[in-house]
């Protein structure tokens, strides 16, 4: 942790210097090691998240078919972010970040083709 402060010290040292080393929040002008390092010091992570759209007769998690529709919703629901306890035992930070903004998810269906796994209503 020591560590990390030295390098992030030595990195804003240089930016005062006028070394565009960040410009307008972002970093601009770091090279490899250097950018790798400006990244660890400020403990920024990211995830990387990938969806399969999947040719089945049902969705994974129901009985549903899997229809793409373009007709108007049968319904809407709105609904405010909620920060819940995760596998881990925590709160995510980016969901209470959210939620500390009053962010909202709007959810639109089908009668037919929507149920209420699909609406995060469906309790295991």
């Amino acid at each position: 942790m020591e560590e990390d402060k030295k390098i992030f010290r030595r990195l804003m040292k240089r930016e005062r210097r006028g070394s565009e080393l960040v410009h307008d929040g972002e970093v601009s002008l770091l090279k490899g090691e250097d950018k790798e390092i400006y990244w660890k010091a400020i403990g920024f992570k990211a995830g990387l998240e990938i969806h399969q759209e999947l040719l089945t007769s049902r969705k994974l998690f129901c009985r549903c078919p899997p229809n793409l529709r373009n007709d108007p919703p049968h319904f809407t629901i709105k609904r405010f972010f909620r920060p819940v306890l995760g596998e881990m035992g925590e709160f995510d930070p980016a969901m209470l970040a959210e939620y500390e903004k009053g962010k909202t998810v709007i959810y639109e269906g089908y009668y037919d083709t929507t149920c209420t796994y699909e609406i995060d209503e469906t309790y295991m």
